[in-house]
């Protein structure tokens, strides 16, 4: 959780350089932090079903797509629809962009008002999961959507419990 709290952050201050060069940076770091902290949430919540998926032999951990499969299952009786989806949004939006920017050597415009989005979601996982554990990262996660304050244009304003 502590590796995936200062990555993501890490990249987030990347970002905020607002050079167009790091902004790829960022966005790797942030979907390095992200799948961390996936993986993080899935060995503290399900550890059995974690480690069955581990392969020893190719040192392979369970993948992206699995931890989120079994994200949205976790969250399932837990959020409203409305609040799940945008999990799944954002999960989904912050995989595309790491994607983006490290297979294919260029990667479209990221719009720094989903940033706000980005951070409201990882500030409730963070503050779901690991409560008082996350007490800097989740403080943190509040700081960068008070400096990125548009909830960007295509997202509906959606609280989280606890947040």
């Amino acid at each position: 959780m502590k590796r995936a709290g200062e990555t993501i952050l890490f990249g987030f201050g990347v970002r905020a350089a607002i050079n167009i060069r790091d902004e790829a940076v960022g966005s790797t770091l942030i979907g390095i932090g992200t799948e961390i902290l996936l993986k993080a949430i899935m060995l503290k919540e399900i550890p059995k079903r974690f480690l069955e998926c581990v392969d020893v032999e190719k040192e392979k951990t369970p993948t992206y797509q699995w931890c989120f499969n079994q994200l949205n299952e976790l969250l399932r009786d837990k959020l409203t629809p409305i609040q799940a989806q945008r999990v799944k949004e954002v999960i989904s939006l912050v995989k595309q962009e790491r994607h983006d920017a490290v297979h294919l050597g260029f990667h479209r415009i990221q719009d720094p008002r989903t940033d706000y989005q980005v951070a409201h979601v990882l500030e409730f996982l963070f503050s779901y999961f690991f409560q008082d554990v996350a007490n800097d990262y989740v403080r943190d996660l509040r700081k960068i959507k008070i400096t990125n304050k548009t909830p960007g244009m295509d997202y509906e304003p959606v609280e989280f419990p606890g947040l």
